[in-house]
Order: structure tokens, then sequence, then C-alpha cells
């Protein structure tokens, strides 16, 4: 089954979706947060606490654009960094630690010819590394046809995927690999396509299935439904948290579903607190467990601007914060992540500032 064009991202329940948000929220209920929500660099710590050493970031790549990711260092302009690779990223996910990105890229088994399109090969998994700035085949997944969803184990030891075609198969399994490109095996099979945040030992996984959000052992494949519209879920690196995305009922009425962030107790699933929203779809945890990251649709926005910015959330406060330098400017298919200060401070190689 090939269906490899770059049409779109897949969504949390595994379907492709346009990089538009699919229940983009418009009118005056978003105009109504805009007002409240301000606009400035990364939150700085709490008194008395160091701030963050990451910056948020975003990778953007389309058919007429380079891919880059843009990051935004606290107290400074945004930094362009150039991907050295010869196409676009299909499924990607920044590692815990803010300095790489693994990703799969296509392949093709012949070249293109008049009227007749490339024959595409298998998906190959890449390394891209930051400091400095580099990209590394970490293999070539012979014998799966499509690599839908892609996640980095906490202690960045194995990378998870789920991929289609697998030995015939239709539907999608759940694959490991070390990012060595050794040891590639099926860890379940029939999994789906979806894939979710992991919980800190590795045994288990938030994964949204049918709008329904269950947390799923990584080594029998039993599932706990967390409840009806939780539709996708990141979990804390401390373990302590886990931020599902819960959407509004459907209605006869026209008015778009909302989808808010819910934090839920990692230890105790019971205890739940709303942290509002009503735009939520990307969402990434800092690595030290303290924000939330966001791509946000912000329609008050320049005539000709992406409309398009970054938005932190205080997991502990709720507060929502704008990223400095990110408003309006934000554009591609909106995958957000964390990137480490050093990559960003230290000038390496292929850092520029943008145009």
């Amino acid at each position: 089954m090939m269906r490899r064009g770059f049409a779109g991202i897949v969504s949390a329940c595994g379907i492709r979706a346009s990089g538009s948000t699919r229940w983009r929220v418009r009118g005056w209920v978003l105009l109504a947060v805009v007002a409240s929500t301000t606009s400035t660099s990364l939150p700085q710590g709490a008194e008395g606490t160091a701030p963050p050493q990451y910056a948020p970031a975003y990778y953007s790549g389309t058919q007429s654009d380079p891919p880059q990711v843009v990051a935004f260092p606290r107290g400074g302009r945004r930094v362009v960094i150039p991907l050295p690779i010869p196409g676009l990223l299909r499924s990607s996910v920044f590692t815990p630690d803010g300095k790489t990105i693994f990703a799969t890229v296509n392949t093709t088994k012949s070249q293109r010819t008049p009227g007749h399109p490339a024959q595409l090969g298998s998906p190959r998994l890449v390394r891209i590394d930051f400091d400095p700035v580099r990209v590394t085949t970490v293999a070539d997944l012979d014998g799966i046809d499509d690599v839908l969803g892609l996640v980095v184990g906490p202690g960045q030891d194995r990378i998870l995927f789920t991929g289609e075609g697998w030995k015939g198969n239709v539907g999608c399994d759940l694959f490991a690999i070390e990012p060595s490109g050794r040891n590639l095996k099926v860890l379940l099979p029939g999994f789906g396509c979806a894939v979710g945040g992991i919980a800190p030992d590795g045994a288990k996984m938030l994964v949204p299935r049918d709008l329904r959000l269950a947390l799923v052992d990584l080594t029998t494949g039993a599932a706990i439904p967390l409840g009806s519209g939780l539709w996708k879920g990141a979990w804390s690196p401390d373990g302590r948290w886990i931020a599902a995305l819960q959407l509004d009922p459907a209605s006869g009425q026209p008015s778009p579903r909302l989808s808010r962030t819910v934090r839920i107790d990692a230890n105790d699933l019971s205890r739940r607190r709303v942290m509002g929203g009503d735009n939520d779809e990307e969402v990434t945890w800092s690595p030290d467990s303290r924000y939330l990251l966001y791509s946000y649709l912000q329609p008050a926005c320049p005539k000709g601007a992406t409309g398009v910015s970054l938005l932190t959330m205080d997991i502990q406060s709720g507060k929502r914060a704008i990223v400095k330098d990110s408003e309006c400017r934000v554009n591609g298919y909106r995958r957000v992540g964390w990137v480490s200060d050093a990559a960003v401070k230290n000038g390496s190689p292929g850092l520029r500032p943008p145009q």
C-alpha cells in the first residue's frame, strides 16, 4: 500500500490531516483568548530557581521552502537552523534532551520519468543533530511501506514507530529500533497507526484510538481507557503529569469543537484539572516538566502573516504566553519541540539569523 505523497501529517488518531488544524476555532471565541494572552519570551524560572535551558522551536518545510528548525531562545531573536537534507521530513520527533531530531524521509527505487512519478523505496530513518548540525542515516526500513508515527523512548535508547505494510499487513504494527539502527523488531502487531507519549519507565504509552485516549502496556498490549473525548496525550519527563487534550462533544450546531488541555495526575488517574485552552492540538513538554508548548492559531494577525504563533503554558498556574518573536510568524507543518540552548548559543555550523 503506497500512499506517501507529502500532502499532510499524521494526526493523533492515525488519519492523515492537512497542516491546518482540524478543529480550527474562529470568531469571538479566539479573539477573547488572544485579548487575555500576553506576548513574552519563554517564561523565566520561579524566584530562586534556574530558568529552563531549552528554547521553544518548530520544524517547517514545504515543496517551495527548504526544511529548517526555527528556535526562540530566551532574550534573543529567533534563530533558523537549516537542515541539510535532500527532501522533506515525514514523521519526525524532537528528542527529550533537545539536541536531535529523528525522522523518516522518502527514498526512491527509480528516478522520475516523463509522465510517471518516481517509484518510492523503503522509508529511511535519519538522525539530525543540532550541535553541530549534521545528518546521519540510521537505517533503511526495508519491508515497511510507510511510517505513520514516531516517538523516542525516555532514555533515548530506542525509537518506537508505527509502520504499515510489514509482511503484507494492511494495518500498522508497533516497531522498535536502537538509535544506532540495530535490532529492528516488532513490539506489538496490529497496534494501530497512532503513537503518543511514553511513560518515563518506558513501559506504557498514551495512545489515541477513535477519539479515546488509552494507556497501553507495551509488553502485553493491554489498554486502559482514560476517558471519552480525550484524544491525545503527553507524559511529563518527571513522570508526575499527563497532559491530555479533550475535545468538546459533537453536537448538531455548526459551532467548532474546542480542544483544551486536562492535567492528569499520573499516579492517580482520577485526579484531573482542566487547564483551559480552546485550540490545543500540538503539545509537548519542556524537558524540565514545567511548561507545555503548543502551536497556536491566532486570528488577530496582520494581513499576510501566517496566523500561527508558539504558545507556552505553565503547568502549575495554567498561565499561557505567546513566545516572543514567534507571534504570527510560525509556518509550515507545525511540529513543535524544544531545542537545547547550547545548540543555539554556541554558533554551530549551519546556524544563521533569519533573512
